[in-house]
């Protein structure tokens, strides 16, 4: 089955060097848009042509008007969009400052068209890399949302980092109110020192079960069951940890029949 042919916004002022690019790139079976400023580009994306580009390929130096870095930092803000810098420039400070505004790529001119047209089979492939993690880490955030189970990751100081909506629950707050928080904020003397006691054995890389009793953000007590595992980073570094969490209390009372 024939792959549909993908269409790149082509962003160039000088007629003689896009004319070759847009031939090229049609050879090999793109549809070029081909515009000549950045003000231009910006139009082309926010137009009805806007959803039918896959990628823009973006000199930097446009002549009067803003300059490509500029045309797309504010295309970026309007779409996710794959863009790649197309550019005679080889200053490292230059280079350095593409990469803070897209990393799908850096081509330099008058490298041939084998360069241009490898650097863009290079850039369609990141971008379905990107999205193939996009797709798995919101089936992973589906599922981490909706689970009955409290679930948080905790970094080397026992801040929260993330919970899910059960997890907040549990502690007493809402979306986004326990991020950042520090454990301790939950915990009198006795039980910071379990916790303390338990830090010390995940750092040696050993899974930890254990329970605390906590104070919730709106003063109620509750008796929480906890499971943590620790997160190591490449160089064997103490990360924080995974926890699951079940709420000791709500348990039993389910667990009782009427």
């Amino acid at each position: 089955m024939e792959s549909p042919k993908r269409t790149l916004l082509l962003v160039e002022d000088e007629m003689l060097i896009a004319m070759a690019e847009a031939k090229a790139l049609t050879e090999e079976g793109y549809s070029v848009i081909l515009v000549r400023s950045g003000e231009e580009a910006i139009d082309a994306v926010d137009s009805d042509l806007g959803s039918s580009i896959d990628l823009i390929l973006m000199d930097i130096d446009l002549g009067k008007g803003i300059d490509g870095m500029a045309a797309a930092r504010e295309i970026l803000k309007r779409r996710d969009i794959p863009l790649v810098f197309l550019s005679s420039h080889t200053q490292t400070e230059i280079i350095e400052q593409s990469e803070r505004i897209t990393d799908y790529g850096y081509i330099v001119k008058n490298r041939g068209d084998a360069v241009l047209l490898t650097s863009l089979k290079m850039a369609f492939k990141l971008r379905q890399a990107h999205r193939q993690m996009e797709e798995r880490d919101e089936r992973f955030r589906g599922l981490f949302e909706n689970i009955k189970e409290g679930m948080c990751i905790m970094d080397r100081d026992d801040r929260f980092v993330f919970a899910n909506p059960a997890a907040r629950s549990m502690f007493g707050l809402q979306y986004g109110q326990l991020e950042g928080e520090p454990l301790s904020r939950f915990l009198d003397e006795r039980h910071a020192g379990i916790v303390e006691e338990r830090n010390r054995l995940l750092r040696r890389g050993e899974k930890c079960e254990y329970e605390l009793e906590i104070v919730q953000a709106g003063g109620a007590s509750a008796k929480l069951r906890m499971k943590s595992e620790p997160q190591f980073d490449g160089k064997r570094q103490y990360m924080g940890s995974f926890v699951i969490i079940h709420d000791y209390l709500a348990s039993r009372r389910s667990s009782i029949p009427e």
